[in-house]
């Protein structure tokens, strides 16, 4: 209960004030403090290690913040005693996410995503599967000089650098890095997710309306979970198949138009939604090779047309409409390698958000223009497809519940993916509390939930930085081609592309497997004090 664990929270406070004022006498440096715990003893120096303390430089948990803490978040929620700026920490794990092991790793997977919010990516090191490791263990035995703290003398060396971890980051949660055609500082409207829910206007294709049409499904699984969740909400559509359901060609039908200006001239409309648009005689192929050559994303003067005269329309009935669009992922992939219909997905957010969003957001500086590219959930789900990791997909192509796409001819997203998809629009767009995800994932969706939780922490990383916050400036990257081209059937591992960012890294989830032990300078453990609460056996329930 409340009264054991805030007794055990004391504890560790008692402790660390003795080490403070006990530092003449054994002769540490007060100012050097390491706060580690194993398991409970996560649980009992959460709150010391996350309290800002200017002499607490670091943080090493092993197997840290187990199932049962999770089980009440009402009581007690760590993430919410993470706040900024936070010493460096090393979150390691004995269980890969696969084991049934109460120290799963994805328990703590709300505490990376707390990190991603806070923009302190750089200060967090997630290492998985060390038990997997022959390296490490072997016969249920550590083989390892260091044991559970076998990173321990990585985060010492790196506190006394200043910098981060020597671990390299994983593919899987580092989001690739967008070439531009400009340095210059771009300074949109801070984003403002619509908390209390929006009447959405969504307009578009195959590849867009069905992901709104789920996104809608969800918010209303929630308002029936609570009234009070997102009393705002409405939802309308309007669709036309394939490339007729473009911006451009919407308004070139006059059945269309009408329909949707009819809609929007209420005056009511919040947030009006639009996908990618299409020019006529554009060479796809031809744009990803002379991005390739130069590292400039081609020019859109094509497509702000077809964005525009949809904006000003909206903008003249309500003048505070914010305006969504959306990336979706390119279409008939079952021609294209994994690899290669990632890059091309991605070479389309990096796109649309450059040389469009950009664009817009220059031109209309007093109104929100919101950016996501879902399409890197259809990506990532084939990857994870492809590798063996996503139980809940038997066929690549199929008709039923259980593929990955419904149909060849196009590769409309499947069941599960459109709610993978939704669930990053929901996230982006209204921004529920965290454990309204939490509700969702664990109650509610029919689907895996270490895949579920794969997925959208991957994607909504990857769009991090798309939408201006309160207060940054986002800075673009100078020109460097990043991606292959999605003609070559057979090409290296290259780095992908992603949004420019005030942050210039994110958090390292690590299988400990593909580590290699730390390549650690000489450290100084004695100039440091190392706090160390195992409490494994306490009955501390919640």
């Amino acid at each position: 209960g409340t009264a054991e664990i805030e007794l055990a929270w004391s504890y560790a406070q008692i402790c660390f004030d003795f080490l403070r004022t006990s530092a003449n006498v054994y002769g540490w440096d007060p100012d050097k403090i390491i706060v580690a715990g194993r398991s409970l003893g996560s649980i009992v120096s959460w709150k010391l290690a996350h309290s800002q303390h200017p002499a607490i430089v670091g943080i090493y948990t092993y197997n840290g913040l187990p199932q049962q803490v999770w089980t009440r978040p009402d009581l007690w929620y760590p993430p919410d005693d993470v706040v900024s700026p936070v010493p460096l920490t090393y979150m390691v794990y004995g269980p890969g996410p696969k084991s049934d092991d109460g120290h799963n790793p994805t328990n703590a997977y709300p505490v990376v995503e707390r990190y991603n919010e806070l923009g302190e990516e750089e200060k967090l090191i997630f290492v998985e599967g060390m038990w997997n490791d022959p390296g490490l263990y072997s016969n249920g035995e550590w083989i390892n000089e260091y044991d559970i703290f076998h990173y321990l003398p990585e985060l010492v060396a790196n506190i006394e650098d200043g910098v981060g971890s020597t671990i390299t980051p994983t593919t899987a949660v580092t989001p690739p890095v967008i070439p531009t055609h400009t340095n210059e500082a771009i300074v949109g409207l801070p984003y403002q997710p619509f908390t209390q829910g929006a009447n959405g206007l969504y307009i578009g294709h195959s590849f867009f309306i069905p992901i709104s049409r789920t996104f809608d499904d969800i918010v209303a699984q929630a308002k029936e979970e609570s009234d009070n969740l997102f009393p705002q909400h409405d939802f309308q559509t309007e669709f036309s198949g394939g490339e007729s359901g473009t911006p451009g060609n919407l308004w070139s039908n006059v059945g269309h138009r009408t329909s949707i200006k009819a809609s929007l001239s209420t005056g009511t409309i919040d947030l009006f939604g639009m996908t990618i648009a299409a020019a006529d005689d554009v060479n796809f192929q031809e744009q990803v090779d002379a991005f390739l050559d130069t590292g400039v994303y081609p020019t859109a003067e094509e497509y702000i047309p077809e964005y525009a005269q949809w904006i000003d329309t909206a903008l003249s009935y309500n003048p505070d409409t914010v305006i969504y669009i959306g990336a979706p992922w390119l279409g008939n992939n079952h021609l294209l390698t994994t690899q290669t219909f990632t890059g091309s997905n991605e070479f389309i957010c990096g796109f649309l958000f450059n040389s469009v969003v950009l664009e817009l957001r220059r031109f209309y500086p007093d109104n929100q223009i919101l950016f996501i590219c879902y399409g890197p959930v259809a990506s990532f789900m084939r990857q994870l497809f492809d590798e063996g990791n996503l139980p809940d997909i038997v066929d690549q192509i199929g008709s039923g519940q259980n593929a990955l796409f419904t149909d060849a001819d196009k590769g409309h997203a499947g069941p599960m993916m459109k709610e993978m998809m939704a669930i990053v629009w929901l996230q982006i767009l209204y921004n529920p509390p965290n454990l309204l995800l939490e509700r969702f994932m664990d109650h509610i969706t029919i689907w895996n939930k270490d895949s579920v939780r794969a997925i959208v922490t991957e994607v909504l990383t990857f769009n991090k930085s798309f939408n201006v916050k309160e207060g940054e400036i986002m800075i673009q990257p100078s020109p460097e081609p990043t991606i292959a081209s999605p003609n070559i059937a057979h090409t290296t591992t290259q780095p992908s592309p992603k949004p420019p960012t005030a942050v210039t890294s994110s958090p390292s989830v690590k299988s400990a497997a593909d580590t290699t032990s730390p390549s650690v300078k000489s450290t100084a453990f004695s100039a440091y004090i190392i706090i160390i609460v195992i409490y494994s056996h306490w009955n501390l329930s919640f």
